[in-house]
């Protein structure tokens, strides 16, 4: 009985292909790296950008009371909020507060600390970038 070894090659060869390039594929988004500026104005509004999720200036709120210092954080991620059960984008080590996320809220009035934003604009940070991956710089400045 003869065996046909090139076809058997060509096929060992080819499936090898497809999943080193699946798997390149499905980790591409761990290794990317994204990016929200938020600028704030002298009051309580600012405005959110994020190139990867479609957001150009868009709306969000925090409290005038508790508003975060501008500074570029690294390491965010998008996550579940544990207090409040929200998705949300975790803030990590800001210098004075614990917990702070970027959350839905409509105004001010949402904000224990957190920088708030319209429902539609979490979803679309969220559709955009890979979930718990610690992939985010968060960029905070004053206008």
């Amino acid at each position: 009985m003869k065996t046909n070894r090139p076809i058997l090659n060509f096929a060992f060869c080819a499936l090898a292909l497809y999943l080193l390039l699946t798997l390149t594929v499905l980790g591409a988004d761990k290794a990317r790296t994204f990016t929200i500026t938020i600028k704030r104005s002298a009051g309580t509004e600012g405005k959110l950008s994020c190139v990867e999720a479609k957001l150009t200036d868009v709306p969000c709120f925090w409290k005038a009371s508790k508003r975060i210092p501008a500074g570029t954080y690294s390491g965010g991620s998008t996550t579940i909020m544990e207090t409040k059960g929200y998705q949300a984008v975790e803030i990590p080590n800001v210098l004075g507060f614990n917990g702070i996320f970027i959350h839905q809220g409509s105004g001010p009035g949402f904000s224990d600390g957190c920088i708030v934003t319209p429902k539609e604009n979490i979803v679309a940070l969220w559709d955009a970038i890979p979930k718990d991956q610690h992939n985010i710089t968060i960029i905070v400045t004053d206008e």
